[in-house]
């Protein structure tokens, strides 16, 4: 896959938060968001987590451009619209929003000379 295809393709936007650590009260803390050009696609898949669990299905697979570590949470959108980018709290600003999904897995994928890579957010 050409590396101009992997950039081509983020034509969509998406509001990140990353975790930033634990508060005090032991709640995850997480940085201030920002925007990134995403491809965003609601694909459902089945996928195994553990062979003693049941299988898992993921909502969406979203195609990032930087790392995503697991916990970090995604909103479809710009952040000039987006309701939680707005609050003030590090505790979950996005909590009650249901277009606001958490990672639960993360994959690189390299190009040839491993130099670049297809980075996958799994919601």
């Amino acid at each position: 896959m050409s590396w101009s295809i992997l950039v081509r393709m983020r034509k969509q936007y998406a509001v990140w938060w990353a975790p930033d650590g634990v508060g005090a009260d032991g709640e995850v803390v997480y940085a201030k968001p920002v925007e990134l050009r995403v491809r965003w696609d609601g694909v459902k898949e089945l996928e195994r987590v553990d062979p003693s669990v049941k299988d898992v299905q993921s909502r969406e697979v979203v195609y990032v451009d930087r790392v995503i570590p697991l916990g970090s949470v995604l909103w479809k959108g710009r952040l000039s619209e987006c309701p939680a980018a707005k609050k003030v709290s590090p505790y979950a600003p996005f909590a009650g929003d249901e277009l606001a999904r958490e990672t639960s897995k993360y994959t690189e994928y390299p190009t040839i000379n491993a130099k670049k890579f297809l980075r996958v957010a799994t919601l």
